[in-house]
């Protein structure tokens, strides 16, 4: 039996890296967009936590960001959530960035609980939503809202 071809399934099952892409949303601009690579079934622990990192505390080449985890069974840590936040409030932007988290099932319970013991539940620009599409909308909202507030 060939091991080399053995690889790529090994690969779906090992813990990877999130993603990340861009997609722009006119007339807002970019909306970052982090999930797991095709195929692949489970992130590496503090995966957000790591990804995001880089943006804290600087300007973001986006203007909202969707983490799409959606069908896959991951528990956010603290980490990943204090990352999060860090994210969306990166004030050289001057505003709170809209997040959408795609999540379902028992993943998305926890994360809510988490939310509400933080008392991060209250803050309208983070949302957890169970379609890429609903984070969207969401995140389609926040940026008008913000948009408004820009031009009135």
């Amino acid at each position: 039996m060939n091991l080399l071809a053995w690889i790529p399934w090994m690969r779906k099952f090992s813990p990877q890296d999130l993603g990340e892409r861009y997609e722009d949303l006119p007339p807002h601009g970019r909306i970052l967009f982090l999930g797991l690579p095709n195929g692949a079934l489970k992130p590496k622990g503090d995966a957000i936590a790591r990804k995001l990192m880089k943006f804290v505390e600087r300007t973001t080449p986006f203007v909202a960001f969707v983490i799409d985890l959606n069908g896959i069974d991951y528990v956010l840590s603290s980490a990943d959530l204090g990352i999060v936040v860090s994210t969306m409030a990166a004030w050289v932007r001057g505003w709170v960035a809209p997040c959408a988290i795609v999540m379902t099932g028992h993943s998305a319970s926890h994360l809510q609980k988490m939310l509400e013991i933080t008392k991060l539940s209250g803050l309208e620009q983070l949302r957890v939503v169970d379609t890429k599409e609903s984070g969207l909308k969401h995140i389609r909202t926040q940026l008008e809202g913000v948009r408004k507030l820009k031009l009135g």
